[in-house]
């Protein structure tokens, strides 16, 4: 057999034992009791193997970290992670066969202790484990509620941020952290406040459409020019266009560094150039589409009558002839919707509904919050990430029975829980959900 699957096939098996690890007490090769109070989650992605594992190492010093999964301690070192910034939360390091090494140095310095993952008879597991099986019923209403209630504490904060900063500039945060994904969320708040600040958001509704683009691209910080990408890949009318718009600015706008984006690692349709493109877009339609969406939700009569498709229409961007075919410059992508169908629900759901609750809380208005949270509780559930996929897989709940508050739910479970190891404190411990 050809020794990268064979290494592969191991780690998968080590995978799968280290995610039924909860509840076991092992030791580690120095001579470390371990408790595995949650295994964490399998992101699937580059990194660390599992992420926010809750550990309790000797006499009950519980740590929360990441996990790092090798056939061997000396697959450490071959792969390259001691250099790698992204290891550098490792507190764990379990392998399926000795090799002598007791401990791993950790990016940054500190170490984590090496553990022999042996197989062990099967265990029932977490508290929640296949819950929706058992309860079905009873688990969807749990986190229903629970996603309500992360609906609602957004929306406080949102409030909160409204009273200092004022309604423009969370509302711009708000959307522009959703078009950021996971990766590129931090950065993608700080440009929508950037963008709500006075002088930009004046330029951004009395220019045309490329002026808009090249303000918003320099704010930024991905012109080409600010890069220092290669003049043969980014050449182009539509390019230079970019850059003499920026130019124009003289220095009148705030600009991030490119160094705030994570442009790497990322699919490509997700890039934050490609993205802060369907912004500059969007970015003049956000308060009359949002007003509009108001203006529906705040009449009991068409709110009943409202469509999650309706809604996701106002925040859907075809993009240019150029764009739709990249993703950066001088990267070709298929051609499709620099907003599309999909990643309109998520605006919606993550900033549009809450701003609105928001708004609601502030002005007491409650046929307003009625019909907000009505649309929330009946809204479609967006697609999976990383957290969802894994509670998903935790409760034994098949895709589509997952509204948008569920999969909310689920988020707000994994954080206020899961993530801490409080399996007696929740809502689903012990196989009976109370709603």
């Amino acid at each position: 057999m050809d020794t990268r699957k064979r290494i592969a096939g191991s780690e998968r098996e080590l995978s799968g034992l280290w995610a039924r690890s909860a509840g076991r007490s092992l030791r580690t090769e120095g001579g470390l009791d371990v408790d595995v109070l949650y295994p964490g989650r399998c992101p699937g992605s580059a990194g660390p193997d599992y992420r926010d594992a809750v550990l309790a190492f000797g006499s009950r010093e519980v740590v929360r970290g990441d996990v790092e999964l090798h056939v061997t301690a000396g697959d450490w070192r071959r792969h390259g992670h001691g250099g790698d910034p992204a290891y550098s939360q490792v507190v764990l390091h379990a392998v399926s066969h000795p090799d002598g090494t007791t401990s791993t140095a950790v990016p940054g310095g500190g170490e984590a202790p090496v553990l022999v993952l042996a197989p062990a008879r099967p265990r029932r597991g977490l508290p929640c484990k296949d819950a929706f099986q058992r309860l079905p019923d009873e688990t969807l209403a749990v986190l229903r509620s629970a996603g309500t209630e992360r609906l609602r504490a957004r929306a406080v904060r949102m409030a909160q941020e409204c009273s200092l900063s004022g309604p423009r500039v969370v509302l711009c945060r708000a959307a522009a952290r959703a078009l950021g994904y996971a990766a590129n969320a931090d950065a993608g708040r700080q440009l929508g406040g950037l963008l709500a600040g006075d002088a930009a958001w004046s330029l951004l509704q009395s220019g045309d459409a490329p002026q808009r683009l090249g303000h918003l691209l320099g704010m930024a910080g991905l012109l080409p020019s600010q890069r220092s990408l290669a003049p043969g890949v980014c050449d182009g009318p539509e390019v230079e266009a970019l850059e003499a718009s920026w130019r124009d600015s003289a220095g009148s706008l705030p600009s991030m560094s490119p160094d705030s984006w994570s442009l790497h690692g990322v699919y490509v349709n997700n890039s934050p150039v490609r993205r802060v493109v369907a912004l500059a877009d969007l970015a003049p339609r956000l308060e009359p589409l949002t007003g509009a969406a108001r203006s529906r939700l705040s009449d009991p009569a068409s709110a009943g009558r409202l469509s999650a498709a309706a809604l996701e229409t106002l925040f859907v961007v075809s993009g240019d002839a150029y764009w739709r075919c990249r993703y950066d410059f001088g990267g070709r992508t298929r051609e499709s919707d620099l907003l599309g169908a999909s990643k309109a629900r998520e605006v919606v759901v993550n900033a549009l509904l809450p701003f609105l609750l928001a708004v609601a809380m502030l002005e007491q208005d409650e046929t307003l919050f009625r019909g907000v949270v009505g649309m929330f509780v009946e809204y479609p559930g967006s697609r999976a990430n990383s957290v969802t996929r894994h509670m998903r897989a935790q409760l034994g709940i098949a895709a589509g029975r997952c509204r948008a508050a569920v999969d909310q739910g689920m988020l707000h479970v994994y954080a206020e829980y899961c993530r801490h190891a409080l399996c007696c404190a929740c809502p689903l411990r012990a196989g009976r959900p109370a709603p």
